[in-house]
């Protein structure tokens, strides 16, 4: 790969090698079953896909350091693509790279990919966040001190 030197251009689907399993009900008879991605590495790729969604230069990574947006790309590409090798999920990564992975596509849903963080997505965090506090932590205190909020916050 041009972009990305740590992509495999031999990790892509084999459509010869691919087996479909055949099932077969009364109602409907047979059919074709062809697994794209295995059910124990969904959520896992929903995960990674959410995370990516959601990193901005604006806002730390969990290590607290501050990153690019092209660090970010760079970053979440590797990411989604190492997981997909090590589970052996070349179709999952083909349909990731080529429909939301590849330069062309990242731009039109990650937040990386603009400079500013949508004001409505913000909005939601910190209202999140706040339903968070006062559900989790605060309901316990009518007035609490200013010193246990800070601490609070903080934490």
């Amino acid at each position: 790969n041009a972009e990305f030197s740590f992509i495999d251009l031999d990790f892509h689907p084999n459509i010869n090698l691919q087996q479909p399993e055949i099932e077969e009900s009364k109602s409907q008879g047979k059919k074709i079953v062809f697994t794209f991605c295995s059910p124990e590495c969904r959520n896992n790729i929903l995960d990674l896909v959410t995370k990516h969604f959601n990193q901005h230069p604006l806002i730390p990574a969990y290590d607290r350091q501050y990153y690019s947006a092209d660090q970010i790309y760079e970053a979440a590409v590797r990411e989604i693509y190492t997981y997909c090798k090590d589970n052996n999920l070349q179709w999952t990564w083909s349909y990731l790279w080529v429909e939301w992975y590849c330069s062309s596509k990242w731009p039109y849903w990650a937040r990386s990919a603009k400079k500013e963080i949508s004001v409505l997505k913000t909005t939601i965090i910190v209202e999140s966040h706040w339903r968070l506090i006062k559900h989790d932590y605060l309901y316990r205190f009518n007035k609490p001190c200013v010193d246990l909020l800070i601490w609070i916050l903080a934490e």
